[in-house]
């Protein structure tokens, strides 16, 4: 029953964060900084060039048919490809195009003006600490099993 307080911190943080990527409040909801699904697989796909379904499954918790399609759509728009395996034309790797790379950069700057009108400079530079530090856990913890 110790984890009791860091389960409760989790969410927190958790709806917190949601709340940031909706645009800091329900009044200034803006669309352009939701972290919808699709911006979820954008930047997935940023992060992992040549990106098998599965790791998008694993990765955003989607189901496997409402990422084929998402997927589907958004290679229709020409935001990211499908490419099949060369060894296993079974497989499908998907990529961001430049497209798709704009797009996501788009986002980032519309979320970087909501973060900058409510955090100065050093809580910024505070928070960009502390967050390296919970991902750096995080990604030792939880990608290493």
């Amino acid at each position: 029953m110790k984890s009791i307080k860091l389960t409760e911190q989790i969410v927190e943080l958790r709806i917190m964060l949601q709340s940031i990527c909706d645009g800091f409040s329900t009044e200034n909801f803006n669309k352009k900084t939701t972290l919808t699904m699709r911006t979820k697989v954008l930047f997935v796909l940023s992060k992992n060039p040549q990106c098998p379904p599965s790791v998008l499954i694993e990765t955003l918790g989607i189901a496997k048919s409402n990422l084929a399609l998402l997927c589907k759509s958004m290679c229709e728009e020409g935001v990211i490809i499908a490419d099949k395996g060369s060894n296993d034309k079974r497989n499908i790797y998907y990529s961001l195009t430049a497209k798709g790379e704009r797009e996501l950069n788009e986002f980032y700057v519309g979320m970087s003006s909501e973060v900058d009108v409510a955090l100065n400079e050093r809580e910024m530079k505070m928070m960009e600490k502390k967050f390296d530090e919970i991902i750096d856990f995080l990604n030792k913890k939880y990608k290493s099993n």
